[in-house]
């Protein structure tokens, strides 16, 4: 689950929880005025400083390990690595009131502790991708498997905004999501495999076709080329639009339930619904995205590369202006274009899992894993600066520098290195001593 919510429920609305600017005074005195009417009935009395603190941790984790999370799951596979992982964030999170209650650093440390186990979850999943999906299929592959981040918060946002209001208040979200966690871990330990070869619930024509044309199925995993790596152009392009899509996609998951508590005045169970909105839309708008774009590739109407930089183009230029749009205009007055320009925000976002995230799957798909770890690493590093200032600033144009700085920042970057993107297999992925196995396959 996001702590965002949840944060906002837990901790006391006291008055240095809110920066207010003259021009929204009046939609925060429907806050203020009467927080427990407005269902926020927080008990912990925790400065900006550890809100922030708290919101940062998972990253500070997750850059310890995803850097070599993906190499780990190409070599030994997924399966196990996300069955251990998840129950190791699942447990944490059950333990969080109990962790609270005994001292912060408790939960600040335990909260890092998840993130050394998040930093597992997507290189794993995406070395899943590379072996279960055909390159034709690898659009609609990206964007079935993160639509768990937009399931996870589109849903949480509400949930957690419900069960704050609850007899039970704000621990039993964290109990709820604890045994969701724990759950899936049963079913993953039963039904799913690191590969096709060795799972017993799909028929031989399906495995053939999947290792036939996934990623390498062999008993020896070959070497990371790591010369050929750091010097393809379609990695780096790949990773400064990763960088640009974190930075703002960090921004919405932590910072976008206090913002529409200090901008917009909205109660605990609006701001659940309209937090939920953009990652809706995501949700949606990339299940249609990712067919599409794979139809189009099939029908050749366009390169697998032109397709990818037509999507990430599309996406970096049409989320910036609908962040500047929620940045210069959102106020408890303008509740319908700020939700209009969030659900936008969504649709256009979702655009970048047929750009930079398909070129990452493609180029190298027996490295999916390592590929998705060095991109995700490098792209986090903006998130840690970002989740560490913004709540701590006092300034009354907090919000506004935020999503200004999310929008310069994505279309500076993602256009640029859009040049260079790439949705072509790279030379280098298919080791030398395969080669002559391939041609007498192919005969």
């Amino acid at each position: 689950m996001n702590l965002s919510m949840a944060i906002v429920c837990m901790v006391k609305p006291v008055e240095h929880n809110l920066t207010i600017s003259n021009a929204h005074s009046r939609c925060v005195a429907l806050v203020e005025d009467d927080p427990a009417s407005a269902g926020y009935n927080g008990t912990l009395d925790w400065s900006p400083a550890m809100q922030s603190m708290s919101l940062s941790a998972t990253f500070y984790g997750a850059l310890a390990t995803i850097l070599f999370s993906g190499f780990l799951a190409d070599k030994f596979g997924a399966k196990n690595i996300l069955l251990l992982t998840t129950l190791v964030y699942s447990t944490v999170t059950m333990l969080t009131p109990m962790l609270v209650n005994i001292s912060f650093e408790a939960f600040f440390v335990f909260r890092i502790l998840m993130g050394v186990a998040e930093g597992f979850f997507f290189p794993s999943i995406g070395s899943l991708a590379s072996k279960w999906f055909a390159p034709s299929e690898r659009s609609t592959a990206a964007a079935i498997y993160t639509s768990g981040n937009q399931v996870g918060a589109a849903t949480s946002g509400l949930v957690a905004a419900q069960l704050c209001n609850s007899s039970f208040g704000w621990p039993s979200i964290f109990y709820f999501y604890g045994f969701i966690g724990i759950s899936w871990c049963i079913a993953w330990s039963i039904l799913f495999t690191s590969s096709p070869s060795s799972n017993r619930w799909i028929n031989d024509s399906e495995r053939i076709f999947l290792e036939n044309n996934g990623a390498a199925f062999g008993k020896k995993t070959p070497k990371v080329p790591w010369v050929a790596l750091v010097g393809s152009k379609a990695l780096w392009a790949a990773i400064i639009c990763q960088y640009a899509f974190n930075f703002q996609a960090s921004a919405m998951q932590s910072f976008l339930p206090m913002f529409l508590k200090d901008q917009l005045g909205l109660s605990i169970s609006e701001n659940g619904l309209y937090t939920m909105v953009p990652f809706l839309t995501q949700l949606i708008a990339k299940n249609i995205f990712g067919p599409l774009a794979d139809h189009i590739k099939r029908r050749q109407t366009l390169t697998k590369t032109a397709c990818v930089k037509v999507f990430q183009s599309a996406g970096s230029v049409g989320s910036s202006i609908c962040l500047l749009v929620v940045a210069y205009f959102a106020s408890c007055e303008t509740k319908e274009l700020t939700l209009a320009a969030l659900a936008l925000y969504g649709v256009f976002f979702s655009a970048g899992i047929c750009g930079f995230f398909t070129s990452i799957l493609s180029i190298a798909p027996n490295y999916g894993g390592s590929l998705i770890s060095i991109s995700m690493f490098l792209g986090m590093l903006g998130n840690i600066r970002k989740s560490g200032k913004i709540q701590t600033s006092y300034t009354e144009y907090k919000w506004e520098i935020l999503l200004t700085g999310c929008a310069v920042v994505n279309y500076l970057l993602s256009p640029r290195s859009n040049l260079q993107s790439s949705a072509d297999e790279e030379s280098w992925n298919k080791p030398q001593e395969e080669k002559p196995k391939e041609i007498l396959a192919a005969g």
